[in-house]
């Protein structure tokens, strides 16, 4: 028999070792064949739903911070009485200024889309085509964003110096 020293015996427990140690490795990284691969499908899926998760989150935040700004602009929603009396008030106001008298004021019915109301206003009104020119002007320009929608002008004098007419005001709101 050969002799075997401790020396060669120790380097060969370490082989041992070593090759054990790959093989269990390589095992169980590639897993059983057949049932790993579904396994690494299922990791590289929830990976890219994880990527498409963050790409998500960083758009809604850009849309988070880009909605505050217009929010400043457009101001938010307080309720429709709330808005509605406002721009009525707004609007009575405007009138007083320009010389204007107002027939009727006819809120009409709110628009509601996914991330803004649209608060609609009718408004009838007489007068001197100069008070008339101002009320318009100052309606269309004035700072809390009031939009003119539609308009119609009519003579109710024999001069052309008395006008009476319609207007669809709105204002735009986020919610």
């Amino acid at each position: 028999m050969i002799k075997v020293s401790a020396r060669e015996k120790f380097i060969a427990l370490i082989c041992v070792v070593l090759c054990l140690f790959f093989a269990a490795r390589n095992f169980f990284a590639d897993g059983l064949p057949g049932y790993g691969s579904a396994t690494r499908d299922q990791i590289k899926a929830a990976a890219f739903r994880l990527r498409e998760a963050r790409a998500e989150l960083a758009r809604e935040q850009l849309y988070e911070k880009k909605l505050g700004v217009l929010a400043g602009v457009f101001g938010r929603s307080s309720g429709e009485g709330a808005e509605i009396s406002s721009m009525s008030s707004r609007v009575h106001a405007l009138a007083r200024k320009s010389g204007v008298r107002i027939l009727n004021i006819q809120p009409a019915s709110v628009i509601g889309e996914e991330y803004y109301f649209i608060y609609p206003l009718e408004v009838s009104f007489e007068g001197g085509w100069k008070g008339v020119a101002r009320f318009l002007f100052e309606t269309g320009s004035a700072s809390d964003r009031v939009e003119i929608r539609s308009l119609r002008l009519e003579k109710y004098s024999e001069s052309f110096l008395e006008l009476r007419g319609t207007m669809v005001i709105s204002r735009t709101r986020l919610r």
